[in-house]
């Protein structure tokens, strides 16, 4: 019994480190996900998507996981808090990116692009410069099984904030079915 209690002791402290997607582990089957998240989903599509209602650090949000030959591949939140300053999405994507730093460490890698400078001196308008597609951001963490991207970014006034889980070990065939998906019907 002690010896259960210490390796799972043991597996806990490096769950953070290898950064699975929720409660889940990379290449678990679609019905071992439902099992640990319950029934009460959103969405379910035939194979490879599954949506549930979350909460993270207080934002709404949808939990997405898909899947490539029943594995699990990626985790992804997309934000759905509606905002009335367009300034709060930034100031939510600093809190998250705070709060992913406290648990991943520091990224390695992070980038804001301009494609139109108009409000580039002005941080007061930074909020809709993204949601004119104007500016976006982006941040990258690696651990030894994961990539994680969080985004930030905008168009026709409408700002997506999403934070993305890539599994390594699945990374590959998770794109090839997406690019198989794009093609039909080409």
């Amino acid at each position: 019994m002690k010896k259960t209690f210490w390796i799972l002791v043991f597996l806990s402290m490096l769950l953070p480190a290898c950064a699975q997607f929720r409660d889940t582990i990379w290449g678990m089957s679609r019905a071992q996900v439902i099992g640990i998240e319950g029934e009460e989903n959103l969405y379910v599509n035939e194979s490879d998507v599954v949506i549930y209602n979350c909460s993270i650090a207080g934002l709404k949000a949808f939990a997405g996981y898909l899947f490539v030959d029943d594995k699990l591949a990626v985790g992804k939140y997309l934000f759905n808090e509606t905002r009335a300053d367009n300034n709060t999405y930034l100031e939510d994507f600093m809190k998250l990116s705070k709060l992913l730093i406290s648990i991943y460490g520091e990224p390695v890698d992070a980038d804001s692009e301009w494609s139109n400078s108009l409000y580039e001196d002005d941080e007061e308008y930074y909020g809709l410069a993204i949601s004119l597609g104007h500016l976006s951001l982006w941040i990258k963490w690696e651990t030894e099984t994961t990539v994680i991207f969080q985004s930030l970014y905008g168009q026709d006034y409408e700002i997506k904030h999403i934070i993305e889980y890539n599994s390594k070990e699945y990374a590959e065939a998770y794109q090839e079915e997406k690019l198989r998906k794009d093609q039909q019907g080409l």
